[in-house]
């Protein structure tokens, strides 16, 4: 049996598709792990009194936030040629032209054109998903030290 243009063009939005639930998975199973070794790290600051161990809990947690807000700007470099291929299975007619296997360049482009976009990133960094647990550790962190410091003010 012969291969189409049809079937690579199917084969590479598979492809994609996996790629870009990959990411998802790979951000769940970072904030899983991620949520309790960052309470711990609150709980031995508390336990110690130590404002240090809270404050770079805190800067760890920024990190992490960062580091899925980049994850989500990598996959969604993935959506323009993940539409063109769902676009060419809509009306194949209207798309003859495409070229099947264009994951690396397309991928490129995209990133080459959003990378520097900081309110995209600020944008992406903000959705709900994105930013539990991350957000809410980062203020349970602040009200952590500003009750250190309360504390402290009081002895």
């Amino acid at each position: 049996m012969s291969r189409t243009v049809r079937d690579d063009l199917r084969d590479e939005w598979l492809l994609l598709q996996k790629q870009y639930e990959d990411f998802d998975q790979r951000a769940l199973t970072l904030k899983g792990l991620s949520t309790p070794l960052l309470g711990a790290g609150y709980a031995a600051g508390v336990k110690d009194g130590a404002e240090t161990i809270v404050l770079a809990t805190m800067m760890v947690a920024a990190c992490l936030w960062a580091l899925e807000t980049m994850w989500k700007m990598f996959q969604y470099s993935l959506t323009d040629r993940i539409k063109a291929l769902e676009s060419y299975f809509r009306n194949p007619d209207i798309c003859q032209d495409y070229k099947p296997f264009q994951v690396f360049t397309s991928w490129g482009q995209a990133f080459t054109r959003d990378k520097m976009n900081w309110s995209l990133w600020r944008e992406r960094a903000l959705f709900p998903f994105v930013m539990l647990p991350y957000a809410p550790m980062l203020v349970a962190g602040i009200i952590i030290i500003a009750g250190m410091i309360v504390s402290a003010s009081n002895k």
